[in-house]
């Protein structure tokens, strides 16, 4: 019921006189605020149906917002002194009490009764066996304000949710005292639900129509946003909504967009890491389930709500996970399995979210349909989008300046990466006593290479043979760069096919040879900087030969991965690999011959600014196409 659904007050009756007469005796006896609460929404849910079933011997469940409700549910049933044996639906160490134990009481005509908030923690034979069951939801807006002002005998002003939202049965009854007036009631209500929503609070996240990029992630959540204000004015029901999982690298802003999300909405935001249920406390078995617990408790009691379950990926895959733990692990999988589906069958307005790095290392009982229902990637933001963020990060500052060429210098960068990129920015600008400028951003971006012109220049034109030779045999290049990286002086990010035939194996061998031999055309000697790149070369070949069976046979002899292990062990194998590394060693010398201009092109460029993207490498590309310089003649340097 919403808020609108609270009678006005020439309407309102007072007290209790709207519950049935058949417990009349009830509303004359002085109630404390809870048992009222839980009498009103006991007789609003059909609760006195049940009691002639329960007289008769038939078994009965009834589901609950929140433990909390179990023992004011249970002193009202036992009031009616039924007979009925009542069981607790809760987790707990000690044995639940056995079917047969049950199917005693039902057969000697005792009845059997379950109260519980998760059904599944009641005896099985009670569940499939259950006459009726009937569910107690939430305490709403309406039913607050009758307690109110039954409690106090005065007239209520008018309850809405946002003034109860996230509180539980203690809660909203510990606002209700005697000799207290309707409105300080209310207000207590008030103060105490902003301050159990404050730990959470997203008034500082942006706003989804003020984030860039996101692509089909953002356009989901504005869509959920669109179904929370429906189901708001019951166009929909809160179960329609749909729930979904985030996956993609670290630090694209997966958390930033779930609390974007919650703002937008204006729900509250549960967030909870996974990592943090086994760091809390003593990380034995009893304690994670009571965090998986606590936290889908939490959501709905705040619903409506956005739960996001970061970390995900460290719920280990039953499916893979040894022998030795596998118990164990089952044990907490199965148990948030189980709160999952509890949360979505409440149909409450929780709005479930997950985040993860490894899409692929997830559980597949997660990701099915019913629990998660969309799988969104989240990519690093293109150049627009970190445009866009660094003018977010700005705050106003360098107004009106082009951030575009310098989004171009960090390709791949992550949100993360551009908070920290304007943090440095801003520190070089304190520490000049001045403000901030474009240079100290690029500054930031690029920070000063300890290596030689020399080494620079080696590495760059090593680089722009990768780039060069890619373009030329159809390759996409995402993005060249010669910031060194862990041991590698730069990097050529080519886009590769999902299937390759041989000769589209032998063309990405030519691009990694190309490095090399764009350094032997311009005069230097071989050297150890192309051994990564031969490596892989030799792999690329040997799971040719071993592995797809593109060579001289079919037979698969090992994963692509292991076959450069292989190539050490087969001595005829590593001889045929390295008379066909030879050969495209020698098409690669040619190749890069003939882009002789189109490398050194590339080559001037990345002196200049470190990195170039697929946009920049296509201009370079067709200048030079558009001109009339010729290609130097192949053959003129070293062979390899």
């Amino acid at each position: 019921m919403s808020a609108e659904s609270n009678p006005p007050d020439d309407e309102f009756i007072l007290g209790l006189d709207s519950l049935p007469s058949s417990d009349a005796d009830v509303s004359t006896t002085p109630l404390v605020p809870l048992d009222l609460i839980a009498l009103i929404a006991w007789h609003d849910a059909g609760g006195p149906r049940m009691i002639p079933r329960m007289s008769r011997g038939q078994a009965i469940v009834i589901q609950i917002p929140s433990e909390t409700w179990f023992d004011p549910i249970k002193a009202i049933i036992e009031r009616e002194r039924t007979g009925t044996i009542v069981f607790e639906g809760k987790r707990k160490a000690d044995k639940r009490p056995s079917d047969l134990f049950v199917a005693e009481l039902l057969q000697d005509g005792r009845g059997a009764t379950g109260i519980g908030v998760d059904p599944a923690l009641l005896p099985p034979l009670l569940r499939m066996s259950a006459d009726a069951e009937i569910v107690i939801p939430a305490p709403s807006p309406a039913l607050v304000r009758r307690a109110i002002a039954g409690f106090s005998g005065k007239r209520c002003p008018v309850v809405t949710q946002a003034d109860i939202t996230g509180l539980d049965l203690v809660e909203i009854a510990a606002a209700m005292r005697p000799s207290s007036s309707p409105k300080a009631s209310l207000r207590r209500l008030r103060q105490a639900s902003a301050r159990k929503a404050a730990p959470a609070s997203v008034e500082d996240t942006p706003l989804l129509s003020e984030l860039s990029g996101y692509g089909e992630a953002k356009a989901w959540c504005l869509d959920i946003c669109a179904a929370l204000d429906a189901a708001r004015t019951g166009t929909i029901s809160y179960g329609e909504i749909e729930s979904g999982i985030f996956f993609g690298p670290p630090g694209t802003g997966k958390t930033l967009l779930a609390r974007s999300l919650a703002r937008s909405a204006r729900v509250a935001f549960v967030p909870t890491s996974v990592p943090d249920w086994f760091m809390r406390k003593s990380g034995h078995l009893g304690d994670v389930i009571q965090q998986i617990d606590e936290v889908f408790a939490r959501a709905l009691a705040l619903a409506p709500s956005v739960l996001f379950l970061d970390e995900i990926d460290a719920l280990p895959d039953r499916a893979v996970a040894d022998a030795r733990s596998r118990e164990w692990w089952s044990s907490v999988v199965s148990t948030l399995l189980t709160r999952i589906d509890s949360c979505r069958a409440a149909r409450r307005g929780v709005v479930l979210l997950a985040a993860t790095n490894h899409l692929s290392h997830l559980d597949e009982a997660l990701k099915r349909p019913g629990r998660f229902d969309r799988k969104l990637h989240i990519p690093p933001p293109d150049t627009a989008g970190l445009a866009a963020i660094l003018r977010s990060h700005l705050k106003g500052d360098l107004a009106d300046d082009d951030l575009v060429p310098l989004a171009r210098l960090m390709p791949g960068a992550t949100g993360a990466d551009v908070t920290a990129i304007v943090k440095a920015a801003r520190r070089l600008a304190r520490g000049a006593n001045r403000s901030l400028d474009l240079a100290d951003l690029r500054q930031a971006i690029l920070p000063e290479d300890g290596r030689s012109e020399a080494q620079r220049r080696h590495v760059a034109v090593h680089e722009a043979g990768h780039a060069a030779v890619a373009l030329t045999l159809g390759f996409k290049v995402a993005q060249v760069s010669i910031r060194g990286q862990g041991s590698a002086g730069g990097v050529t990010d080519i886009v590769i096919p999902s299937v390759s035939t041989r000769a589209d194996i032998e063309h990405r061998v030519l691009v990694l040879l190309a490095g090399r031999a764009a350094n032997l055309m311009m005069g230097a000697a071989p050297d150890t900087g192309a051994t990564g790149d031969l490596s892989e070369a030799t792999r690329l070949l040997a799971a040719a030969q071993a592995s797809f069976g593109l060579g001289d046979g079919l037979v698969t002899r090992t994963s692509p991965e292991a076959a450069l292990a292989l190539v050490g062990r087969d001595h005829a194998l590593a001889s045929t690999v390295d008379v066909r590394l030879r050969r495209l060693m020698h098409q690669a010398q040619d190749l890069v011959a003939s882009e002789r201009p189109l490398i050194e092109a590339i080559a001037d460029a990345l002196m200049r600014q470190q990195v170039l993207d697929g946009e920049q490498l296509a201009i370079i590309r067709g200048t030079l196409q558009a001109g009339t310089t010729r290609p130097a003649a192949p053959g003129r340097y070293p062979r390899a």
